[in-house]
């Protein structure tokens, strides 16, 4: 069923010399997937459309997976990405990664309404990727620009997060050219409460170990709300503001 929503998304017509390459790279990305929280459904770079991810939403409800790995599927979207987010709010899925998935504006607001929504899941949330570029993708190129996320309106999800996500642990949000985004100083500021600094000193993603702001096109200057707020991130071990 994912192979034809595959080829419905891409305009591809479905053969079966199509549907062994697709279940070949499927099981090829499938080693290696147990984890001890569950297991991890990875589907990366498998040209995965708006109907794909539905249909993956559909798959995964119920099942054993804990994990989900998206990355490098550039037309999946803001709407394929989003009939995702039930599996956030349940609780199901507590690590996904979306990075170079298309997403663009309505991601982030539709994210955090889900959160703040879920009962329990929000809690339970300990990975999320939304960074990133293909490997092979050079930095600046169309190729990049066309497949990297271009996320908006992020600082009301980076305020959910603190609020709600007390248990995140990873959080990239690298190549996402925040630093042109309306709200991008808003975004720095959200960013030294999730990591428990300004007015939120006992609270915000204590857990947090991994935060990435890679290539967002911020110089220090604009930084500096999320520098001076470091030392009250005890457990932050890694943190990426490279361009």
């Amino acid at each position: 069923e994912l192979y034809a929503y595959r080829c419905g998304d891409s305009g591809l017509a479905p053969t079966r010399h199509g549907l062994n390459l697709f279940l070949a790279a499927v099981v090829k990305q499938a080693a290696g997937t147990e984890k001890a929280a569950g297991r991890t459904l990875r589907l990366r770079g498998l040209q995965l459309g708006p109907r794909s991810g539905k249909a993956i939403a559909r798959a995964l409800c119920g099942s054993g997976f804990g994990g989900l790995d998206l990355f490098n599927n550039p037309s999946l979207g803001d709407s394929g990405a989003a009939a995702l987010l039930p599996l956030l709010g349940s609780g199901q899925i507590t690590s996904v990664r979306l990075g170079a998935c298309g997403l663009r504006s309505a991601f982030a607001p539709a994210l955090s309404r889900a959160l703040l929504a879920s009962r329990d899941g929000a809690q339970l949330l300990t990975s999320l990727e939304l960074g990133g570029v293909p490997s092979d993708a050079k930095i600046g190129s169309e190729a990049e620009l066309s497949g990297a996320n271009q996320l908006r309106a992020i600082a009301g999800l980076l305020e959910t997060l603190a609020e709600r996500c007390t248990a995140l642990e990873v959080l990239d949000l690298s190549h996402n050219a925040l630093g042109e985004s309306p709200d991008a100083d808003a975004a720095v500021s959200a960013l030294a409460v999730l990591i428990g600094g300004g007015d939120a000193a006992d609270g915000g993603c204590k857990a947090l170990a991994s935060l990435s702001l890679a290539c967002n096109k911020y110089d220090l200057d604009r930084l500096a709300p999320l520098l001076g707020a470091l030392s009250y991130a005890d457990s932050l071990t890694s943190l990426d503001i490279s361009e």
